[in-house]
């Protein structure tokens, strides 16, 4: 069995000069906005990191490998799994500001998008290049697209 250590105050120094104090969380009060999902499942998070490149989340997952803290990531925060509550502390990776639709290739039927796309504008995406999405997971205006992935959230359709 793995074992986390808290956070200490060397840890989130560390976290701080990698990814930017602008991107990180640490207020009580802002903190408790990332305890829960839709579920009934509820945890604190020590800090969050609020991504705004992939190379934020490479650091970030750098450092967690080093100091040995949970890392748990976080979209829209809809779903009904607790996929997204930190159930072991440590850090809440936020990843809505990862929100682009990248490529469209219509010839092969691929999307690429970044995790937190909400999935209601990957349907309309979609539709606008005359494809279908068929996913239809409850909240498609909150739920994004790696939240989606990571609990298997394809809807009743």
């Amino acid at each position: 069995m793995t074992t986390y250590s808290p956070l200490s105050k060397q840890v989130k120094a560390a976290i701080i000069d990698r990814i930017g104090l602008g991107s990180v969380i640490s207020d009580p009060e802002l903190l408790n906005q990332y305890r829960s999902d839709a579920s009934k499942l509820s945890a604190i998070p020590e800090l969050v990191v609020v991504a705004k490149t992939v190379q934020d989340i490479q650091a970030l997952l750098e450092l967690a490998n080093i100091y040995r803290f949970p890392v748990t990531p976080r979209g829209g925060g809809s779903g009904l799994a607790g996929g997204c509550v930190p159930n072991c502390g440590g850090v809440v990776v936020l990843t809505t500001a990862l929100n682009r639709i990248k490529v469209i290739d219509n010839k092969n039927f691929i999307m690429k998008v970044e995790p937190g796309v909400i999935s209601e504008k990957v349907c309309t995406a979609a539709a606008d290049q005359n494809l279908f999405y068929p996913p239809d997971p409850a909240g498609m205006d909150q739920s994004t697209i790696g939240g989606n992935a990571a609990t298997d959230a394809g809807g009743p359709a």
